[in-house]
């Protein structure tokens, strides 16, 4: 099992198989973005940056740990899955931008700053509510 945001109960759920530090800040990165109300915001930066159609992760990554159906923009995020959007249906959409740009600034602000400082960017703004 994966460690998920259920958005319908704005509930975090964990697994002792989570493991790793960055599974907080993650999971708290959709809560976020879910209750502020600012997937499209998300999902726009993920759109802008893409250097064509969404692939599959595992083919990105080189792995099998997601799921078939799972694609994502590719560009040079902070990581692949950066690229990720979620179709929820009713025109509703979401993406991995908050939380992995959660993510980083939990792990190396100073990295994520110097790396993707137009990820870091958008992050002050979502955290501090402008630009």
């Amino acid at each position: 099992k994966r460690a998920h945001y259920d958005a319908a109960t704005g509930t975090l759920h964990f697994y002792p198989s989570s493991g790793a530090g960055y599974v907080l800040p993650h999971e708290f990165g959709h809560h976020i973005e879910n209750r502020l109300g600012i997937g499209s915001a998300g999902v726009g930066m993920a759109e802008r940056k893409a250097t064509g159609p969404p692939k599959r992760l595992n083919k990105i990554n080189h792995t099998k740990a997601f799921d078939e159906f799972e694609e994502a923009y590719t560009d040079k995020y902070i990581h692949p899955y950066a690229g990720k959007v979620y179709n929820h249906g009713q025109g509703k959409r979401s993406s991995e931008i908050v939380s992995l740009g959660l993510q980083a600034l939990h792990e190396s602000p100073t990295q994520f700053k110097e790396t993707a400082p137009d990820h870091y960017q958008f992050m002050m703004g979502v955290l501090y509510g402008g630009d």
